[in-house]
């Protein structure tokens, strides 16, 4: 313990935490012991439990220290001389337990490894209630976890950022999401500043200890778990919505300061997104107060703290003119944050193995608002062209489950993944779609009914769905959330002569070429088979829980064709005859509703990468989608597109490659334009930046280069003031072929790109060039204060889609910086640091990450999996590069004897 000897906290809204206006003196503080055994990432035992909390803080955020005082009621249910409960890197000045008022004998504190904090009395604890009064101070760094600052031009804030098991780093706890109780907190800071936390405030007083400090009182919470509370300090500029914008609830927007008028669109969209929610749930917001906290330095995207939700700050800083998907990232990540009010906040699952009660069904719930409440944006669309990235994750050996057992501290690190978030939300997708909507939501409503304000497992929300569905939930649901993979099903359409047509069905686990990951299964899957016969449409539905099963169509006659996934509502890949999905791909796909011509090449892929079909035919299918006038499946063929550049790059056919992207693309960007329309699609401006970004690069465009480099000198003059649709593509595309001159310009204007939205493109830009001296350069920039924390993608990661620049320069950057990385990010981000080595796609590259992983001697928790998944992604990278070579190679040799792309249109 470090004795410092700073004033205790002048407002004693507390009893029992001792006087105040005096300073702790050494012989005061409790001795203080080390324990090797004793681990703050181990569950704590029911046997003291906390009731409620009384927390007081002084905190300047200027300052590099805080204090804090806390009163902890908690009942005792055995005779004990022992508290176990969490502290983490707190100076603990102060200990006591008291019964009615009094002290109960002396107390040494034990600290141990991951926060575990443990109160050593000298005399037993009967049964009975109790407080537990503990004074601290701790220090405030600009880490993104715990309480922590941030500064901002000249100002300093303080921000918390407490899941999953970062309370303790605030203050003393019992730091499970199964303690839910009500806090009262009181927060004195410098006068000057605006002070928030989760309940509104009740009183504001003369800090009397402190001149030119204020003391905030705010209202006692509605039971809460420690990972969402929360309170921030700073110079805000702070924008109310009008009265009633979400009826009963104050609503207000809280941005560094200079920054509020950016507030419009969150101000305009989230009353529209709570009042969907409410209707929804049958409930109004549970809570009493509502703001929305911009943070300039945040290692999570948002986070759903009760009544002080907070974002990074391009989530909810926008301008009029932002980019559509800006806005519709604002929504839907506000709708994801909102929904939680509900799922996690009002009902929380009791340990972090049902994460997914919460991140499954806020990211399901997310789609399905941007649905309701913008069908424009094509919320449902986008969130179906993630699930081949959430297949492909969840194919790898050592992916979890959905509900995965959680051992240890970097286990609960780690189950904040796609496999919680995007699979969990496809699984809640099929059993909406199996249930029906109706039996769905109300199931839902009786769960949060039931369970408001107070924690479950995941066996309460299957009861209430059975109940509402009269359906086997429990079984269904348990197979797909209680083990990893992904189904693969097999089907085969058969006929008789006398017009009967059956499938016979078949399921296993998906597995890519070259994967030594176990068989899993079986699971129950609810299968719905689309059917054409002429114009008739029929949609069979039916339950696989074997290994196979055989079941008969209706109607009379055999199918055109059939579909294995109607509208693409099952979580599983299915494959058919290869003649068959070629005729889907060609004959039949006008008759396929959009989802299923999304998932139709998503299924491709899949077989392509398991090697069960040859590449030409997904190469085929993606190319004649480059003939739609659809964004999304243009999008597809981008994409696909997009893939070749591997294989290009190793045999030199770069010229050839380009020569292809030109002729196939140039005409899209000709219909498009360079620039966003007015209520332009988010999917048509991601398609758009896709078809600029290969053709300016790939494809060796002139015309796009040089637009892109027109737009430079204003941007430099003054990043703020150019579109900020224009700046995204225009800039980033221009640095890759930047010089020095251009890199120094762009690091002169970072502390001039005063939007949230500029500052990204200047930062995303300085990870782009391609010169390997001045790309060193931008990555040394991260270690100093000009990068944020937050920033560390932007920078590290664009040299992954260029090899050689990634193993000359990036990689060896990363292995040399290492430790100062970890020290800047935060020690927890340790265990996702070996994703860095994904920029590799070779034996060789995947010798030299896990020979420098190995080097490093123990990882921390959490590390090994991740370890994992990166080698073998770097397997199938091998693998998948090897395979489709030789078609890639065809495709561009013939458009070499054949092009006439070489030359471009002005």
């Amino acid at each position: 313990m470090r004795a410092r000897g700073l004033m205790c906290l002048g407002v004693c809204a507390v009893v029992g935490l001792g006087a105040c206006g005096k300073k702790d003196k050494k012989s005061d503080r409790p001795p203080v012991t080390t324990s090797a055994t004793l681990d703050g990432n181990a569950r704590l035992e029911a046997a003291v439990l906390p009731k409620d909390y009384k927390i007081s803080l002084a905190i300047d955020p200027a300052s590099t220290r805080f204090e804090g005082e806390v009163a902890i009621s908690v009942s005792v249910e055995a005779s004990t001389r022992r508290i176990i409960m969490h502290a983490e890197d707190l100076d603990i000045t102060r200990a006591r337990v008291l019964l009615d008022g009094k002290q109960v004998g002396d107390i040494e504190v034990q600290l141990g490894e991951h926060g575990g904090l443990a109160l050593n009395l000298s005399e037993q604890l009967s049964p009975g209630d109790y407080v537990i009064s503990l004074g601290y101070e701790g220090d405030l760094d600009e880490i993104p976890t715990g309480l922590y600052r941030v500064k901002e031009k000249e100002s300093w804030y303080a921000f918390t950022q407490f899941e999953p098991l970062e309370a303790r780093q605030a203050f003393p706890c019992f730091d499970e999401p199964r303690f839910k109780t009500p806090y009262s907190m009181t927060i004195s800071s410098p006068s000057a500043l605006v002070v928030a936390s989760n309940a509104p405030e009740v009183s504001a007083a003369p800090d009397a200890q402190r001149a030119g400090w204020t003391a905030h009182t705010f209202a006692p919470t509605k039971p809460l778990p420690t990972y969402l509370v929360a309170f921030t300090v700073g110079d805000f500029d702070v924008v109310e919505a009008p009265e009633g914008a979400i009826p009963g609830v104050p609503f207000r927007v809280l941005a560094p300061k200079g920054k509020g008028y950016l507030a419009k669109y969150a101000l305009e969209t989230t009353p529209k997104i709570v009042a969907a929610l409410a209707e929804y749930f049958g409930q109004p917001y549970p809570f009493a107060k509502l703001d929305l906290v911009a943070v300039p330095n945040f290692a999570a995207g948002a986070m759903e703290n009760v009544g002080l939700v907070t974002f990074r700050e391009t989530l909810i800083l926008l301008e009029d003119n932002a980019t559509p998907s800006a806005k519709y990232s604002s929504l839907s990540v506000n709708a994801h944050e909102q929904a939680h009010m509900w799922f996690g906040n009002l009902v929380t699952p009791e340990w972090w193995n049902d994460l997914w009660l919460n991140e499954s069904f806020a990211t399901w719930m997310a789609a399905r608002m941007v649905e309701t409440l913008a069908p424009e944006l094509e919320g449902d669309i986008r969130r179906q062209r993630g699930v081949r990235w959430t297949m492909d994750s969840d194919s790898l050996a050592q992916t979890r489950s959905i509900r995965q057992p959680i051992e240890n501290g970097g286990d609960v690190y780690n189950a904040f993944d796609g496999i919680t978030y995007s699979k969990g939300a496809a699984v809640l997708r099929m059993t909406e779609s199996w249930l029906g909507r109706d039996a769905f939501r109300d199931g839902v409503r009786t769960f949060m009914k039931d369970n408001a304000y107070g924690s479950v497992t995941a066996p309460a929300l299957m009861t209430a769905l059975e109940g509402a569905s009269k359906k086997p939930v429990s079984s269904m649901m348990a197979s797909f959330i209680d083990q990893p993979g992904v189904p693969n099903v097999e089907v085969t359409l058969s006929c008789t002569d006398q017009g009967v047509a059956s499938v016979a069905l078949k399921q296993s686990r998906y597995l890519p070429k070259g994967s030594k990951a176990a068989q899993t299964g079986p699971w129950f899957i609810p299968i719905c088979i689309k059917m054409m016969r002429g114009t008739e449409e029929l949609v069979e539905c039916v339950e696989l829980t074997e290994p196979a099963g055989k079941f008969t169509l209706p109607g009379a006659g055999c199918p055109d064709f059939i579909y294995p996934n109607a509208n693409e509502d099952g979580y599983y890949h299915w494959s058919l005859p290869a003649s068959q999905m070629t005729a889907l791909a060609t004959t039949h796909s006008a008759q396929l509703t959009l989802r299923e011509q999304l998932g139709l090449l998503n299924h491709l892929g899949a077989l392509v990468d398991a090697q069960a079909i040859l590449p030409d035919a997904y190469y085929s299918a993606a190319l004649s989608l480059l003939a739609a006038d659809n964004d999304h499946l243009l999008r597809e063929g981008v994409s696909a597109l997009s893939s070749m550049r591997t294989p290009a790059r190793r045999e030199s056919l770069q010229t050839e490659y380009g020569a292809l992207l030109r002729k196939a693309l140039r005409p899209h960007l000709d219909r498009l334009g360079v620039d966003v329309a007015p209520g332009e699609s988010p999917t048509r401006a991601s398609l758009r930046r896709s078809l600029l970004g290969l053709l300016g690069d790939e494809g060796q465009s002139v015309y796009v280069m040089s637009t892109a480099k027109s737009v430079v000198p204003a941007f430099l003059a003054d990043p703020d003031d150019v579109e900020p649709y224009r700046a995204g593509w225009a800039i980033p595309l221009a640095a890759t072929q930047g010089d020095a001159m251009m890199w120094q310009a762009l690091v002169d204007a970072l502390p001039r790109a005063d939007k949230p939205s500029s500052r990204a493109v200047v930062v995303q830009a300085l990870g782009n060039f391609r010169d390997p001296a001045l790309l060193q350069k931008s990555l040394d920039l991260f270690m100093d204060e000009r990068i944020r924390s937050s920033e560390f993608g932007s920078i590290f990661y664009p040299s992954f889609y260029e090899a050689a620049l990634y193993e000359e320069v990036t990689w060896p950057w990363f292995t040399r910086n290492y430790e100062a990385i970890v020290a800047k990010l935060g020690e927890k981000s340790a265990p996702r640091l070996p994703g860095a080595g994904g920029g590799f796609c070779s034996a060789q590259g995947r010798e030299k990450v896990q020979l420098f992983f190995a080097s490093m001697g123990k990882l921390p928790e959490g590390s090994d999996r991740n370890l994992a998944n990166t080698l073998e992604g770097i397997d199938r990278c091998a693998i998948e590069v090897a395979y489709i070579t030789p078609s890639v190679v065809s495709i561009l040799k013939g458009e070499k004897k054949g092009a006439s792309g070489g030359v471009e249109r002005k």
